[in-house]
């Protein structure tokens, strides 16, 4: 007889442990997923723990909700859920299960080990403590606003109650990301290895009495606050304008009362062509960030940068902050000494970069990005001499915004080896960069130098050797 296959089980989205000192650990771990994204299922699981932590309240000192893998606490709801047509629903059930968080009768503490974004902040503001590990890759914020929508399972409620609307408002009309650390809302930062102790320190003291944040002026920093808006969006982008009306009505508005305004601003806002947009530019980037090999194994470590202008110190900055050894050169010593004070001044780590106003060894270079002047006969000259000094597998690049790749490839002996790759000024803000590929360019050159791309942290787009590239083309008909 032909064994039927047990149906498979789907894995939980949580994982409940109780310890030696009774508290209950929630471990948020989505199985096949590297980004913890809130779904539906997630939500519905959490209010099963919920319940049953409810009816265990006696047994149970406190409550810690971690994760289980380093890197990424959790990173917000599903967008694709999100977009679904059940918006409000699903919005409403995130409010309800984080209140139950909120009401719990013993004290909770979200233990924070990386990104900690959107919805996963939202659930962390409904604990009674937040607390972050000493890492980098531990960021806060609430950037719903960069999609169009705003904070709506308790996020534009909770976070201005709790540090003040002064602080909050900006946080959640910019979307802004920031270090745990420098985030009002975390109570501690502590190495890694101490968050379990915090935690359990945090839940012996009780459950904490903060003081209500009511804003008598609310009307005026609404005032105010539109006209600063309206001056940088210039009315092209509803969702900041919206989340300011929300949080300066909700504010001195009863909990309930707040919650039923956000839902009512998300459900409304996620149905405008701007959110839409948003979101899809959103999964794009995503899309373009991901590189076919690790960014790590590019075996790209050392770069050299060929002129010291605004654009080379910018890419040398870049460069450097992510750890790669920079070499910087320019003819013009002057130039140079600007170039090394631009990166000073940018906060840049000096120590990676070697200057230099000769002719650099170029043995051990695995990459030379070209930012001299915009002259095609000086461009090729100088890969024509690069072609000669640089051992078979460095990779050559060109920073040119204009002017024909394929031409000033023809200039050396091996085109598989070179492409365009051009950043935007200023380099340190500016989250894009064109791969400009010629016909002859190999995979291998062009996989490996958008590892590095990904390994700066910025958004990579392939592109073709066609006059304007990608982002001028655009921009000519606005001109």
């Amino acid at each position: 007889p032909r064994l039927r296959r047990k149906p498979r089980v789907p894995r939980p989205n949580l994982a409940r442990l109780i310890d030696v000192a009774a508290l209950c650990h929630l471990i948020v771990d989505r199985p096949n997923s590297s980004a913890k994204l809130v779904v539906e299922a997630t939500l519905l699981e959490l209010d099963r723990h919920l319940g049953w932590i409810v009816d265990h309240a006696a047994t149970i000192h406190g409550l810690v909700i971690e994760t289980a893998k380093p890197g990424i606490f959790i990173a917000g709801a599903d967008l694709k859920n999100i977009e679904a047509e059940s918006t409000e629903q699903f919005i409403a059930l995130g409010q309800r299960v984080f209140d139950r968080i909120a009401d719990l009768p013993m004290p909770s503490v979200a233990a924070i080990d990386g990104a900690c974004l959107g919805g996963g902040l939202e659930l962390a503001l409904a604990c009674d403590y937040r607390i972050a590990s000493r890492r980098p890759a531990s960021k806060v914020g609430l950037p719903e606003t960069k999609l169009g929508i705003l904070p709506a399972w308790g996020g534009s409620t909770r976070l201005p109650r709790l540090v003040g609307l002064s602080r909050a408002l900006p946080l959640i009309l910019s979307g802004k990301i920031l270090p745990a650390e420098k985030h009002p809302a975390i109570d501690h930062v502590v190495a890694r290895e101490h968050l379990g102790a915090m935690a359990k320190k945090l839940i012996d003291r009780g459950k904490p009495q903060r003081p209500r944040h009511r804003q008598l002026f609310a009307p005026i920093i609404r005032w105010r606050a539109r006209r600063r808006l309206l001056d940088k969006t210039r009315g092209n982008y509803p969702a900041p304008m919206r989340a300011l009306d929300v949080i300066t009505r909700g504010i001195n508005r009863s909990h309930e009362e707040s919650l039923r305004l956000e839902r009512e601003a998300a459900a409304n806002l996620i149905a405008t062509p701007e959110a839409k947009n948003l979101i899809r530019l959103f999964f794009q980037v995503e899309a373009a960030k991901k590189s076919p090999i690790d960014p790590h194994e590019a075996q790209i470590d050392s770069v050299a940068v060929i002129g010291a202008g605004v654009m080379g110190a910018g890419i040398a900055h870049c460069l450097s902050s992510a750890g790669l050894r920079t070499r910087l050169s320019d003819i013009d010593p002057d130039s140079v000494a600007r170039g090394l004070s631009h990166i000073r001044q940018l906060g840049g780590d000096l120590d990676r970069i070697t200057p230099s106003t000769g002719e650099l060894p170029m043995r051990r270079v695995d990459l030379v990005i070209e930012a001299a002047v915009e002259d095609l006969d000086v461009k090729k000259k100088i890969f024509a001499d690069l072609d000669a000094r640089c051992p078979e597998e460095t990779i050559l690049a060109t920073n040119t915004s204009a002017l024909p790749i394929g031409k000033i490839a023809a200039a050396t002996g091996r085109p598989d080896r070179v492409l365009g790759l051009h950043f935007f000024n200023p380099v340190e803000r500016m989250q894009l960069v064109e791969l400009i590929a010629t016909p002859e360019t190999s995979p291998d050159t062009l996989d490996r130098t958008k590892a590095l791309v990904c390994r700066l942290g910025k958004v990579p787009i392939t592109v073709s050797d066609s006059p304007g590239f990608l982002v001028n083309r655009i921009l000519m008909p606005y001109l």
